[in-house]
């Protein structure tokens, strides 16, 4: 369902358990698709989107959620996703004092029990750059999350997306 995204996230996750066979791996999911009605239209698409129904002529003024003259919507959520990542891996970005005001309402993550054997991870056929700061990715409206449970990984990812949606927005 999720296309390549899921193939590079499992990708991910393999190369963060070959690297580090003992530490836990915290993965989030955050679905835009409210996001969709937030965004404005240009008066054009909105002219192409029109529709006349039982008499009535309706103008949408919204991007309606997955509605075939939205194509750029790809434009907004890969942004968003992009600017997430930029984020997370920003040395000076301080998340303890700049985030989005409706992070403190993400639920605190799910631990699974600390005697839980991991699996040791085969080598992959490709080669990835050694990445332990995290990884985000989108497909359509869904923005996913990777992080291995390094010191404040955790914390940053569950700050990171909010803060890249609240200041696209």
């Amino acid at each position: 369902m999720y296309s390549f995204v899921l193939c590079r996230l499992i990708h991910y996750v393999i190369n963060v358990r070959r690297l580090l066979p003992t530490t836990k791996i915290f993965t989030c999911k955050i679905d835009l698709d409210a996001a969709y009605h937030c965004c404005s239209m240009s008066v054009a698409t909105s002219w192409e989107s029109m529709m006349i129904y039982d008499g009535l002529l309706f103008v949408a003024l919204r991007l309606p959620f997955g509605g075939s003259p939205c194509p750029k919507w790809s434009v907004i959520s890969e942004t968003i996703t992009d600017l997430a990542n930029s984020i997370l891996h920003n040395p000076f970005w301080d998340h303890e004092n700049t985030f989005d005001p409706l992070s403190k309402s993400i639920e605190t993550p799910v631990l699974l029990p600390d005697d839980l054997p991991y699996h040791p991870a085969k080598d992959l056929a490709v080669q990835l750059p050694e990445n332990l700061g995290g990884y985000i990715d989108i497909y359509i409206d869904d923005i996913l999350g990777v992080v291995p449970d390094l010191g404040d990984n955790v914390k940053r990812l569950c700050k990171a997306i909010p803060l890249a949606i609240h200041t696209f927005a």
